[in-house]
């Protein structure tokens, strides 16, 4: 066979597989221009993105906030002053408060026996308000369990002048709740009554962590949360009831007198 013969032969093998011929006065192309067509093509609309990593929890050297008999509260104090909750925990369902006195001039209940809407409910004497001393039912927690829907119990230690572990509204129970990873308590009092709750901490829209980051020389201001639902800012007595003054815990008034001359004659 002449070597043409074999060069035809040769092409239409390679013809019939699909390829072609190699000329010798082909141009031949650099390895590094070659594109191998089997292998996938990236393509920037087809990068997936990082995931969204959460910003680190705001809490630094958190340290373990401890009930009066040394127990775990469940709350942890950080380096700031600010406090979060971790963990739920149990407690003695005790109120210290004051038992009513019987010659109160309002309220909802004369003895503990009337408190029996909720566990461990007791009849507590509130010294003052806008008519005078009254009574009132509280009912104690050892638990969440014992709280209703969108509230956990938080212990006394943890509540400015509290006398029993009560529950509360929470928007969250610990920090695996809230994206920052931190569920931080607010205790406000606003100068009529006390606004105790947890909520989730947001770099993006609290105005402050802690106390320290609201401080200023004419008005004290804490970071808490005002209503509940809103965001953690520095806030400071908002209302007033006209409370009478107070002489070792007794309201200093003056006595009252009949006299007709606030009113005038009528026609």
């Amino acid at each position: 066979m002449t070597l043409s013969s074999h060069a035809s032969l040769r092409a239409l093998l390679l013809g019939a597989i699909g390829c072609q011929a190699a000329s010798s006065d082909a141009p031949t192309t650099p390895m590094e221009d070659v594109v191998d067509v089997a292998a996938p093509q990236s393509d920037a609309s087809d990068a997936v993105a990082a995931p969204d990593v959460p910003d680190e929890p705001l809490c630094v050297a958190p340290v373990p906030v401890l009930l009066a008999n040394g127990g775990p509260s469940g709350f942890v104090k950080c380096a700031d002053g600010a406090i979060n909750r971790v963990a739920s925990a149990a407690f003695e369902p005790v109120n210290t408060g004051e038992a009513c006195h019987g010659d109160e001039v309002g309220g909802g209940c004369l003895t503990d026996d009337e408190c029996s809407a909720g566990p461990n409910g007791r009849c507590i004497h509130y010294p003052v308000s806008d008519g005078g001393p009254f009574c009132n039912c509280e009912y104690a927690c050892a638990t969440d369990d014992d709280c209703a829907a969108g509230t956990v119990c938080v212990p006394a230690e943890l509540g400015e002048n509290a006398t029993y572990p009560r529950c509360v509204a929470a928007a969250c129970k610990h920090g695996d709740d809230c994206p920052s990873g931190e569920c931080g308590l607010a205790d406000f009092f606003n100068g009529c009554y006390q606004e105790t709750q947890l909520r989730c901490r947001d770099a993006e829209k609290d105005a402050c962590h802690s106390d320290d980051d609201c401080a200023d020389a004419r008005v004290v201001f804490t970071c808490d949360v005002e209503a509940v639902g809103s965001a953690f800012e520095c806030v400071s007595v908002s209302c007033d009831i006209g409370r009478p003054l107070l002489v070792a815990g007794t309201p200093r008034v003056a006595p009252t007198v009949r006299r007709p001359d606030w009113s005038g004659a009528l026609a």
